[in-house]
This record gives structure tokens, C-alpha cells and sequence, in this order.
């Protein structure tokens, strides 16, 4: 593989007249490194807008997904970080996140696949 690019389209119905519906758009990248280097390591990035209240979400099993929601109009954020591959199992990663109020945050995560990867 010589880049994994993954596009996501999110439409989250409310079904409170008060609120908003959501649009969520997402682009994702991951690039394997072990061509330039000899360890398992990814090179990770991605942008999320969201546009209606309910706020920045990112995808599940991704690092922006750990930055929590903060409600509120149109949302814009970017995640970069590398993914360490432990074993065909689990995933360490490690990055950071930029929101578009210029408020940043460091995240970590891990992923377990129960089926090993592909």
C-alpha cells in the first residue's frame, strides 16, 4: 500500500427543534514510512468539518475522534501524528490536533484488531 486515503461523509439528524442538524466531512490519510525506514510506522493525518451544532466528532479509531465535541456553528480541525504498529493486533498512535479557534491538543490512542490486519 502506498497511501490509504479514506473520505467520510457524516449526516447526523438531531430530531430536537431547537438544534441543528450536523454535515460532517472528513478526509484521512495514512502512509506507511517502512519503505524509508525499517520500523512499522504510519504517517497520519486528517481534516474534519463539521457544520451545524453538534460540533467536531472525527471518525471512531481515529486520533481527532479523541478530541471531544465543542458545539457550535461550523467547525473545522486537523489531526497529524505517526502510528506505530506493535504487531499485526495493536496500534500505538500519537499526534496533534489544531482547531480552527487555534486551540490545540496532543493525542494518544490505541486500536486493538481482533481479526489482525489485512
Amino acid at each position: 500500500m502506498l497511501v490509504d486515503l479514506d473520505l467520510n461523509v457524516l449526516y447526523t439528524f438531531v430530531g430536537d427543534p431547537e438544534l441543528e442538524d450536523t454535515l460532517e466531512l472528513s478526509l484521512a490519510q495514512e502512509w506507511p514510512l517502512n519503505r524509508f525506514i525499517s520500523l512499522p510506522v504510519d504517517f497520519i493525518g486528517e481534516v474534519v468539518n463539521t457544520i451545524g451544532t453538534g460540533g467536531v466528532r472525527g471518525q471512531p479509531g481515529t486520533l481527532s475522534g479523541l478530541g471531544g465535541a465543542s458545539g457550535g456553528g461550523n467547525e473545522t480541525e486537523g489531526t497529524i501524528g505517526f502510528a506505530y504498529h506493535v504487531s499485526k493486533f495493536l496500534k500505538l498512535e500519537a499526534g496533534i490536533l489544531l482547531r480552527s479557534d487555534l486551540s490545540k491538543q496532543v493525542v494518544c490512542a490505541w486500536e486493538y484488531n481482533f481479526a489482525g490486519e489485512d
